[in-house]
């Protein structure tokens, strides 16, 4: 990152503007081939330059309506980029109706081609009273690309939903306030047509007059789930059972001192042991009004999960049937000098380790055979992280940020040292390379109103 800058504010009128530029340099990398030890160097980037543009219109009735265009340029034969959409949310006088609703165009301009994408969604939604319901229809092209300057995990999609809800906002017998709801879905692919899965949830939760709340939900899918990301490959599709999740949690009165959050799942496939458990659990202790501490551990324990593991002389996918672990804990800490001045400062320390039992070749109907390939990939993943956050608030709307970023992560090939177990994984951690940063921002607040007065 060479420079950032940004612009934003609203007239009188509810109108708003965003402006936000930044740019980066060229970064390049050095390949070395492991059999004759030549190197040479690559670019991976060219100098880019990245542009947001937003307009935001408030309208009668809580309503509004926002246009935004993003567009990265890149020098040299690299290809640009360009995303153009709307976003908006239209609500009755008496607020109780709501439409909302978002489309954008992705553009992606090659040297000999151009790519486009779309996608768009509208929902219906009851917004007061007891009683409340909601629809959405949501749709992303196979070519819907916004990830130059954004993120999707995947596109291709088409999904229908709706829920319907009860709440009681009044204290009732032992309880604050409490409510329920059931959500159904259905999710289809776009570029074919074709079914992904279909599923049904439930909730409800209490808060007690001592501030305790709790609840229950599930989640469950009747049909097999055809899941058309997990193989890698364009149209192929890993079919999974049908299964049901059913979870709670618990939150303590964070009036107190001490308080602690419980959170854990249990899914149940209909296949042999096929199981899996999640718990994560989470204390908060305030020492003063100024410092307060939390701990957090979660625990993800998945025996005989299936899922992708590599491809074979023949790209095609194999599959594995593999027990997987890991475990998440956390440190974070905030410290507060005075009104203006605060650090915070935030530890995180992930593993996860896979072992596997089976390896499968994938039919064409989704099932699964036994495969030939006996490369078994068992291994452990360690990341290791530390962000260190000091703020001035030097002025209002004015802030002046210190950061100091650590990092450690690195695969453990269980093959050869055999590591496990969680504890022999941590050992080997501060072994690994580490990445340092200590960077400087600040942001400064221009009251136009008040510029403007005094000229």
């Amino acid at each position: 990152m060479l420079n950032a800058t940004k612009i934003s504010g609203r007239t009188k009128k509810g109108t708003g503007l965003g402006l936000f530029n930044a740019s980066s340099g060229a970064t390049h990398a050095e390949l070395e081939n492991m059999e004759t030890g030549e190197t040479r160097t690559i670019e991976t980037n060219p100098f880019s330059n990245y542009n947001v543009l937003v307009f935001d219109q408030n309208l009668k009735n809580n309503s509004y309506v926002t246009l935004l265009n993003t567009n990265v340029w890149r020098s040299g034969s690299a290809y640009d980029a360009n995303l153009t959409g709307t976003v908006f949310e239209l609500r009755t006088k008496d607020n109780n109706y709501g439409l909302t609703g978002q489309g954008a165009l992705s553009q992606q301009y090659h040297p000999d081609r151009t790519d486009l994408g779309h996608t768009y969604y509208l929902g219906l939604r009851k917004l007061s009273g007891q009683w409340r319901w909601g629809m959405n229809y949501s749709v992303e092209s196979d070519t819907y690309d916004p990830n130059d300057l954004g993120f999707l995990y995947n596109n291709n999609g088409v999904s229908y939903s709706a829920f319907g809800s009860f709440n009681q906002y009044k204290p009732f017998g032992a309880f604050n306030n409490g409510g329920a709801e059931i959500w159904v879905g259905h999710n289809r692919l776009y570029k074919p047509d074709r079914f992904i899965d279909f599923g049904i949830n439930a909730n409800a939760w209490l808060t007690t007059k001592k501030f305790f709340a709790f609840g229950v939900w599930t989640y469950f899918e009747p049909l097999p789930y055809h899941d058309y990301f997990e193989p890698r490959v364009d149209g192929r599709f890993l079919k999974i059972s049908d299964n049901y999740n059913f979870g709670g949690w618990l939150s303590t009165d964070y009036r107190k001192k001490l308080a602690f959050d419980l959170e854990t799942n249990y899914r149940i496939y209909n296949e042999a042991n096929r199981r899996r458990f999640n718990i994560w659990t989470a204390a908060r202790y305030r020492l003063s009004d100024k410092w307060n501490i939390r701990l957090s551990n979660s625990n993800n324990i998945w025996p005989d999960d299936l899922g992708f593991t590599t491809f074979d002389e023949n790209d095609q996918p194999i599959l594995g049937r593999r027990d997987l672990l890991t475990i998440e804990n956390s440190l974070q800490t905030n410290f507060s000098f005075s009104n203006r001045m605060v650090l915070s400062f935030r530890l995180r320390h992930y593993w996860s380790r896979v072992q596997y039992k089976q390896l499968f070749d994938l039919n064409e109907d989704g099932t699964l055979a036994p495969s030939d390939f006996d490369e078994f990939r068992d291994n452990s993943f360690n990341a290791f992280n530390i962000d260190c956050i000091y703020r001035w608030r030097f002025a209002p709307g004015s802030d002046l940020f210190i950061i100091w970023k650590n990092s450690i992560f690195g695969f453990d090939d269980l093959v050869e040292t055999v590591r496990y177990d969680y504890r022999g994984s941590v050992d080997q951690l501060f072994e690994l390379p580490q990445r340092n940063s200590l960077s400087l921002k600040l942001i400064y607040y221009l009251d136009y109103q008040l510029i403007t007065s005094k000229i």
